[in-house]
């Protein structure tokens, strides 16, 4: 009898589904008082949950079983978007005794430790090249976009933004136009202390959410209309 094969994306559930249920034991571990107090968020004691503050919007964490609450309202489902949350609150490096504040020196992705050669293909084709791909011809919707996720404007590139994706994780979004000889290219600047926030892989999973979630956006008509010439 032949082994039942199980398809790549089905491994992928799988593995985020088991992350997600790691996360979830460890936050039941934690002080959640502890857990706001290192990452910059709100514990409400009064609803025990954890306001966690994620590209301007609000999603509540229950620190015993781990559920999430979207802005809308409902649950949310998506394990890998789950874990990457609980992966904010929960790793280890924030067990020090000292909030992970933002070092206030900017690097490329290569210079964080471990990411190499071995997350940069996955980086550049799920962050970088859908980065540059939708605001290169347009970098104006860059500007537009960013006061919607509390972002301001940078002076890199020829235009840019910070945004907070988490409250100690500030990203600097980066784009230059494309002309004749040259096509639109994009590069993300990272807080020198966002190693000790998340780990590599999450580091990846974190940007490639936000660019995502910056593409929606710019693709809505009202922004659009509002985009610098």
């Amino acid at each position: 009898m032949q082994n039942k094969q199980i398809a790549p994306q089905e491994n992928l559930k799988n593995a985020y589904a088991k992350a997600y249920n790691m996360a979830v034991t460890e936050l039941a571990k934690k002080d959640p008082s502890k857990i706001a107090a290192k990452t910059g968020i709100i514990f409400d004691k009064n609803n025990n949950v954890l306001r966690l503050d994620y590209m301007a919007d609000i999603y509540l964490v229950d620190p015993e079983n781990g559920s999430i609450e979207a802005p809308d309202g409902s649950l949310l489902t998506d394990t890998a978007f789950m874990t990457l949350l609980l992966h904010y609150l929960v790793h280890d490096n924030k067990d020090n005794a000292s909030p992970a504040y933002p070092a206030g020196k900017q690097v490329a992705f290569s210079e964080i430790p471990g990411g190499g050669a071995i997350y940069n293909n996955a980086y550049q084709k799920r962050v970088i090249i859908p980065l540059a791909k939708t605001f290169g011809d347009e970098p104006g919707l860059l500007s537009a976009i960013a006061d919607k996720f509390n972002g301001r404007k940078e002076s890199y590139g020829d235009v840019s933004a910070v945004i907070n994706v988490f409250p100690f994780a500030p990203v600097t979004f980066v784009i230059w136009r494309g002309d004749d000889e040259f096509a639109p290219s994009a590069t993300i600047l990272f807080d020198e202390s966002i190693s000790t926030i998340l780990p590599v892989e999450d580091i990846v999973i974190m940007a490639s959410f936000a660019v995502y979630r910056m593409i929606k956006e710019a693709k809505k008509p009202s922004v659009k209309a509002q985009r610098p010439i």
